[in-house]
């Protein structure tokens, strides 16, 4: 008698195994862990792979959604489409990149920001508004150009 089960089980738990490490590596996940989901749980493995199987489809669902979902908020909103290396044109108002010389929209050509100021600890170049610098936070003396 107990060798006739195993006659059963071995052949049933391999093809169960087979069918759980497909849909494992269909998922792009360890098709090894579910093929041993499957032979050692046979029938339940299928159906607990396929669960698993299900929900990362949902979650891969619902992942694309959100990130179209974003891209749909960012675009109602240019400026976070750009870096901090954006700025406005003083034509048309649109946001272009500091790198262009001519306004995408208008074809106007780009005021570049002047940089009067040098930071006397790191020597970065700021506006002539600036008070501290931004890379290091020293403050700038009234008479520094």
């Amino acid at each position: 008698m107990y060798p006739d089960i195993l006659i059963i089980l071995i052949p049933s738990g391999i093809l169960c195994g087979i069918i759980s490490g497909i849909i494992g590596w269909g998922l792009k996940r360890n098709y090894v862990l579910f093929f041993c989901l499957g032979f050692f749980l046979n029938v339940f493995g299928i159906l607990i792979a396929i669960i698993i199987a299900i929900m990362a489809i949902l979650e891969d669902t619902h992942r694309k959604a959100r990130s179209q979902a974003e891209c749909v908020e960012d675009a109602k909103h240019p400026t976070k489409l750009f870096s901090e290396d954006s700025m406005t044109c003083w034509n048309c108002g649109e946001v272009v990149l500091e790198v262009d010389e001519v306004c995408w929209n208008c074809g106007e050509a780009i005021r570049k920001k002047e940089m009067a100021k040098v930071c006397p600890t790191c020597n970065l170049e700021m506006p002539e508004q600036a008070k501290f610098c931004m890379n290091c936070g020293s403050k700038f003396d009234e008479e520094a150009t």
